[in-house]
């Protein structure tokens, strides 16, 4: 069974759509931000720079983004991340992970926007999981899957 929507009922789908990825893209920013000053705190200024730059590819007018660059700037970096630190960078990672999964979610039933694998590929570089290997196996087997990975 198939609904015919009418333009209008198909822009106002579009637009809710947009603002459920919006606010997910805000969550993940937030957590990486906040992971960025956590370890801009330890003087982990690699670690700190990468958090950052994550947080500015999804909302590059996110509160604070500034002051926190500002304070990484300003890092000698000499420290290494300890066990703490990892396990802090691993619990974001597996936040924003989840926030891709979210806006995959908001995605399925348009499977043919490129956001829906991204989000996906994206939440398995992240954090990988068996389950997330298999979402993402069953759908190279249905169809190829044509995705662009960072550093690649």
């Amino acid at each position: 069974m198939s609904i015919e929507l009418t333009p209008h009922e198909a822009r106002v789908i579009g637009c809710l759509i947009e603002k459920q990825i919006a606010e997910e893209q805000a969550k993940a920013a937030k957590a990486w931000l906040e992971l960025a000053s956590d370890l801009a705190a330890k003087d982990l200024k690699a670690e700190a720079e990468d958090a950052l730059k994550r947080a500015r590819a999804l909302a590059p007018e996110s509160p604070g983004l500034s002051d926190v660059e500002a304070k990484v700037k300003g890092l000698a970096g000499q420290a290494t991340p300890d066990a703490a630190a990892m396990k802090r960078i691993g619990k974001t990672r597996e936040e924003v992970a989840k926030a891709y999964e979210r806006m995959a979610k908001v995605l399925e039933k348009e499977q043919q926007d490129a956001r829906y694998a991204g989000s996906l590929v994206t939440a398995l570089q992240l954090s990988p999981t068996k389950p997330r290997q298999t979402t993402l196996g069953q759908m190279a087997q249905k169809a190829p899957l044509l995705v662009s990975a960072e550093g690649h």
